[in-house]
């Protein structure tokens, strides 16, 4: 999966709206203006180095399905989440 790739799926979900987007990193709200987001450190082969970032405002759940969504294209698309 590419960057571009997982930029358009989180789009695609009826949960996160994408309100912008550059050079690698995308940005997205959710409910009332909770930010959540994600920027593309490192591109190689079969691998995306990529950090979430949250607003203030946004919470553990809002923040765990964030990650999980990201996760889970990640996942179907054969690439692995590092284990921290």
């Amino acid at each position: 999966m590419s960057y571009a790739s997982l930029v358009v799926l989180m789009g695609y979900t009826q949960t996160f709206t994408r309100t912008s987007q550059w050079q690698h990193q995308a940005r997205y709200e959710v409910g009332e203006g909770l930010v959540c987001g994600f920027r593309l450190e490192a591109e190689r082969p079969g691998e995306l180095d990529i950090v979430l970032y949250f607003g203030m405002g946004v919470g553990g759940p809002v923040r765990t399905l964030f990650q999980s969504l990201v996760e889970s294209f990640l996942v179907r698309r054969d690439l692995e989440r590092p284990e921290i």
